[in-house]
């Protein structure tokens, strides 16, 4: 299951917008919706979880019908749209952020700036991302209007790059998604710093406490032991299970080592499959589409015809 979009990349202020048209799968959605600005401060919890089930449940039915849309009842209530605008702009955010710039964490500013020493008052982008190539910053937001204008970039290019003279980053980004109902225009533009030395120790604490939280979680989850398709190089543990269908989260073996000296990490690459996504944090998710039947009363969760006719009301009845 895919939703296409269209990306309008511009990679730095006087450079020419590049528009290419492409599609993003289902399991990579939900994996970056789930982990973009991952908080490091907050102990994994059933609620981690949760937030993992939340995120492909709430994606599975508007990526069926290849096309975002939020669910009838709160399709008025402004709150809520916002909100869910509002995440898919930071997913696709942080999905560009890795397939364009190669970033393999992405933690939220917050927690950064907390680690780092500095405050965090005033304006500040959302997103902290650590990559081989030097650390970056990203603003991210999402809209359900179909059109953005560049007058309205310059201020969110201007959040993205408020902390510019602060700290040792390579650049920063302002990445906006909207028409986010019909099919989604991400313009992802970036502004260039003067490039500074990235500060390495500090990226391998964040990347130390990132996987503790991993390792943490899995030790909360039946673990089914490695994930057949990738060999022995991945162990695989259920998040919840349909039917028959089980729904799991895939991570790096060495993750579970507590193999930190990261080389193990040059070698992780995104791998998009029919049924599995890894992502170049070494950490994915798997579902076999193949077993679902369009059956609402043996999948009532995860049938769209469910949602669209009602077949709650029919059960009552």
């Amino acid at each position: 299951m895919k939703i296409e979009y269209t990306l309008k990349h511009k990679t730095n202020p006087d450079a020419e917008i590049v528009e290419t048209k492409n599609s993003i799968s289902f399991l990579a959605f939900v994996k970056h919706a789930s982990f973009a600005g991952f908080d490091l401060r907050i102990s994994p919890s059933f609620r981690t979880v949760l937030r993992f089930l939340e995120n492909f449940h709430t994606f599975f039915y508007p990526f069926a019908e290849k096309k975002f849309s939020i669910i009838p009842q709160l399709a008025f209530d402004p709150t809520e749209k916002g909100q869910f605008s509002n995440r898919i702009g930071r997913t696709f955010a942080d999905y560009f952020a890795k397939k364009l710039y190669d970033a393999r964490f992405t933690y939220c500013y917050e927690c950064y700036a907390k680690n780092y020493g500095i405050s965090i008052k005033g304006s500040h982008p959302d997103f902290y991302c650590d990559s081989p190539h030097g650390s970056f910053v990203i603003e991210a937001k999402g809209y359900g209007c179909n059109t953005f204008s560049d007058n309205k970039m310059e201020k969110v290019k201007q959040q993205a790059s408020s902390v510019s003279n602060k700290l040792n980053l390579k650049f920063s980004i302002a990445s906006v998604t909207y028409n986010i109902y019909d099919s989604p225009i991400i313009k992802y533009y970036d502004p260039k710093f003067e490039p500074n030395n990235t500060d390495e120790a500090l990226n391998r604490k964040l990347r130390a406490s990132y996987f503790e939280i991993i390792k943490s979680l899995m030790g909360h989850l039946w673990i089914q032991g490695p994930f057949e398709e990738l060999k022995d190089d991945y162990i695989a543990a259920t998040l919840g299970v349909y039917g028959d269908i089980e729904f799991k989260l895939l991570v790096n073996k060495n993750i579970l080592l507590d193999n930190h000296d990261y080389h193990w990490l040059e070698k992780v690459n995104s791998i998009d499959k029919e049924n599995y996504f890894i992502d170049r944090d070494g950490i994915g998710f798997s579902f076999d589409f193949s077993k679902i039947i369009i059956d609402p009363w043996r999948y009532p969760c995860l049938c769209p015809s469910v949602l669209q006719n009602d077949f709650y009301e029919f059960w009552r009845d």
